[in-house]
C-alpha cells in the first residue's frame, strides 16, 4: 500500500471523506481475507464448542491460530496503521470543524461589522442631510431678515423723504403765503393811497367851490354895498383872485385829466371782446381813421379855447353863474337794466330783412357806445356849459322821451318776435379761429342740457329733472344686483362649487408649492367662478355715484356680497389646500418609518 502525505493546507472536507471510504474499503478486505482463511480452516478442523462468556455483544469469535506469524504480524501492523489513519482523520476532521468554525465566526464578525459601519453611515448621512436642511433653513431665515430690513429701511427713507417733501411744500406754501399776504397789504396800501388820494382830491374840489361860491357872495355884496367911485379896486381885487383861480382851475385840470387817463387804461375797449365777423357787422357805423385824426386834431384846439375861457374873468362869472342850473347826470347815463329792455324789444330779422335792417341797427348800437365811456363831469366841464347847452339837452332829452314812448307803443301793436342776442364785455365771443373744429359728443351735449335745465326749473321753482348719468347708474346697478340675485346663474354656479369643494385637486410645482390649475372640472368651476364674481366688482368700481346717497349705499351693498362670496371660495380653497399639505406629511412620515425598518432588519 502506498503511503498518503498529509498537509493540513491542501486538505478539503472532500479529501477526508475520500481517504475515509478508502480507509474503510481496506478494513473490508481485510476482513474478508480473514474470514476466508477461517472457513478453510473449519474445513479441515471440526469446529469447536464455544462458551457463551466467551461471545462478545453477539459477534462470533474469530480465531487466527491457523495464520502463520507473519501473516499476523502484518494483520496487526495493518490495524495499527489503519487504527493510526482513523485517529489522523479524526483528527483532521476536528481540525477542519474548528477552522470552518473559526471561518464562519470571522464572516459573521464582518459581517456585522459592515451592517454596523452601514448603520452608522446612515445615521450620519441623515444627520448630515438634517445639518444641510438646518443650514439651507437658517440661510432663508437669514435672506428674510435681511430683506425685511432693506425693506425697513427703504420705508424708512421714503418716509425721511416724504416728510421731507411735506416739510418743503409747507415752507413753499408758507412763502407763498407770506408773498400773497405781503401783495395783499401791498395791494391794500395803494388802495388806501389812491382812495385817500382821491379823497383829499375831492374834499380840495368841494373846498374850492364852495371858496367860489363864498368869494362870489362876498364881491356880490361888496359890490352893493360900495359907491361907484370905488370901482377901480374891486377890479384889481378880481384880477388877483381871478389869477389865484387860474392857478387853481390848471391844477385841477390836470388832476382830472389824469384821473380821466388812468380810468381808460384800467377799462378795457369793447373791440377786444368781439370777433372778426361781429367787427365787420359793426364796423359800418365805427369811426373811419379820418375822423379819428380829426378828432386828435380838434382836441388840442380844445384846450386851447378851454384855457383861454378860463383866463377871462368875464368867463368865471358866467361859469359861476351857470353852476347852479346844470342838467340832473340821470339824463346823460343809461342804466344796464333799461339797454337790455331796449335791446329785447327789438325784433328779430331773419335773411333778407336781416341784412336791411343790420346797417341802422349797428348806427344805433354805436350811438349807444359812447354812453359806456361817459366819465364824470369836472367842474371845468360844468363851468364850460352854457344856458343855450342846458336847453338844447333839455329839448333833446324831451324829444328822446317822446321817441321812446312812441316805440313803446309800436313794439306793443306788433307781433311778439324773439330777443336779439345781445354782446357784452362780461362775456366775450368767442372768434372762429380760437373755437376748435371738433364734433360734439352727445354725452357731453346731455350733460350741457340737463345743466341748463336743471338752472332753468331752479330759477322757475319747478321740479329738477332726473340727472340721466345717475339714471345710468341705476340701471347699472340694478342690473348687477339681478346678477347676485339667488335665481341666477352666477350665484347658482358659485353654489354648486361649494357644493363640490371636496372635488379640487392641487398640483404641485417643481419648488414645492402647491398651486389650484385649471387640470380638471372642479378645477374649471371654480377659478370660473371666483373670476366671474372678480369682474362684478371691477364694474361695481367703475361706477360712479355722482354725489347720490342711495347709489353709494346700493354699489356699497353690492361690493359687501360679492366680498362675502369670495370670502366664501376662499375658505373653501384653504381647507382643501390643509387637508392635502397633512396627508402629504403623513405620506412621507410613512416612507421613513419603512426605510428604517428596513435598515433593522438588515
Amino acid at each position: 500500500m502506498s503511503t498518503i502525505v498529509l498537509s493540513e493546507d491542501n486538505l478539503t472536507l472532500d479529501d477526508f471523506l475520500q481517504l475515509q471510504s478508502l480507509l474503510n474499503h481496506e478494513q473490508g478486505e481485510c476482513d474478508k481475507h480473514i474470514e476466508a482463511c477461517h472457513q478453510q480452516q473449519q474445513q479441515h478442523h471440526p469446529k469447536p464448542h464455544v462458551h457463551p462468556a466467551h461471545h462478545h455483544h453477539g459477534r462470533p469469535i474469530k480465531f487466527r491460530r491457523a495464520i502463520s506469524s507473519q501473516a499476523a504480524h502484518e494483520s496487526q501492523l495493518e490495524k495499527e496503521r489503519l487504527a493510526q489513519a482513523l485517529l489522523t482523520l479524526h483528527y483532521l476532521k476536528d481540525q477542519y470543524r474548528r477552522q470552518r468554525a473559526a471561518e464562519i465566526q470571522a464572516y459573521l464578525n464582518e459581517y456585522r461589522r459592515q451592517a454596523l459601519i452601514s448603520s452608522i453611515l446612515q445615521e450620519e448621512e441623515e444627520r448630515y442631510y438634517r445639518q444641510c436642511i438646518a443650514a439651507a433653513l437658517e440661510q432663508r431665515r437669514v435672506n428674510l431678515l435681511w430683506q425685511q430690513f432693506l425693506q425697513a429701511k427703504k420705508q424708512e427713507a421714503l418716509i425721511q423723504q416724504l416728510q421731507r417733501q411735506e416739510v418743503c411744500e409747507q415752507l413753499e406754501q408758507q412763502q407763498q403765503e407770506q408773498v400773497l399776504k405781503e401783495e395783499e397789504e401791498e395791494e391794500e396800501e395803494d388802495d388806501d393811497g389812491y382812495s385817500e388820494y382821491h379823497s383829499q382830491q375831492l374834499a380840495l374840489l368841494l373846498r374850492q367851490i364852495f371858496a367860489q361860491q363864498q368869494q362870489q357872495q362876498q364881491a356880490e355884496d361888496e359890490e352893493e354895498a360900495s359907491p361907484p367911485s370905488s370901482a377901480s379896486a374891486p377890479a384889481a381885487n378880481v384880477n388877483v383872485s381871478s389869477k389865484s383861480e387860474d392857478d387853481e382851475q390848471k391844477s385841477m385840470a390836470e388832476v382830472w385829466k389824469y384821473l380821466n387817463e388812468q380810468k381808460a387804461d384800467s377799462e378795457t375797449p369793447r373791440n377786444a371782446f368781439l370777433s372778426s365777423e361781429q367787427d365787420r357787422v359793426l364796423g359800418s357805423g365805427d369811426a373811419s381813421p379820418q375822423q379819428e385824426e380829426q378828432i386828435a386834431e380838434t382836441s388840442p384846439q380844445d384846450e386851447q379855447q378851454e384855457t383861454e375861457s378860463i383866463g377871462s374873468p368875464a368867463s368865471i362869472l358866467s361859469d359861476q353863474d351857470q353852476i347852479k342850473a346844470l342838467p340832473p347826470l340821470q339824463d346823460h347815463v343809461v342804466t344796464l337794466q333799461d339797454l337790455i329792455q331796449k335791446l329785447a324789444a327789438e325784433p328779430v330779422l331773419v335773411g333778407e330783412e336781416y341784412n336791411k335792417g343790420s346797417a341802422p341797427a349797428a348806427q344805433s348800437f354805436n350811438k349807444q357806445e359812447p354812453l359806456k365811456e361817459h366819465t364824470l363831469p369836472t367842474p371845468l366841464d360844468t363851468s364850460r356849459t352854457t344856458a343855450r347847452d342846458i336847453a338844447a339837452s333839455a329839448a333833446t332829452a324831451t324829444a328822446d322821451s317822446d321817441k321812446d314812448e312812441k316805440d313803446v307803443e309800436q313794439d306793443k301793436t306788433k307781433k311778439p318776435f324773439l330777443p336779439q342776442h345781445i354782446f357784452t364785455e362780461a362775456e366775450p365771443t368767442p372768434t372762429l379761429e380760437s373755437m376748435p373744429n371738433t364734433p360734439l359728443d352727445n354725452a357731453s351735449i346731455k350733460d350741457d342740457a340737463h345743466f341748463v335745465d336743471t338752472i332753468a326749473a331752479e330759477q322757475q321753482n319747478q321740479e329738477i329733472p332726473v340727472d340721466p348719468r345717475k339714471e345710468k347708474a341705476n340701471e347699472e346697478l340694478d342690473h348687477i344686483s339681478d346678477q347676485l340675485s339667488h335665481n341666477s346663474d352666477l350665484v347658482q354656479r358659485w353654489n354648486s362649487v361649494l357644493s363640490h369643494e371636496n372635488n379640487l385637486s392641487f398640483s404641485k410645482q417643481p419648488e414645492g408649492t402647491l398651486l389650484l390649475t385649471a387640470s380638471t372640472d372642479a378645477n374649471r368651476q371654480f377659478l370660473g367662478s371666483e373670476d366671474e364674481i372678480m369682474r362684478v366688482m371691477l364694474k361695481l368700481d367703475s361706477i360712479d355715484s355722482f354725489g347720490d346717497d342711495s347709489i353709494r349705499q346700493k354699489r356699497k351693498s353690492l361690493v359687501k356680497k360679492c366680498e362675502h362670496m369670495l370670502e366664501e371660495l376662499d375658505q373653501v380653497k384653504k381647507t382643501q389646500w390643509e387637508k392635502v399639505v397633512s396627508s402629504n406629511k403623513q405620506g412621507q412620515n410613512n416612507r421613513r418609518r419603512r426605510n428604517k425598518k428596513k435598515h433593522h432588519r438588515k
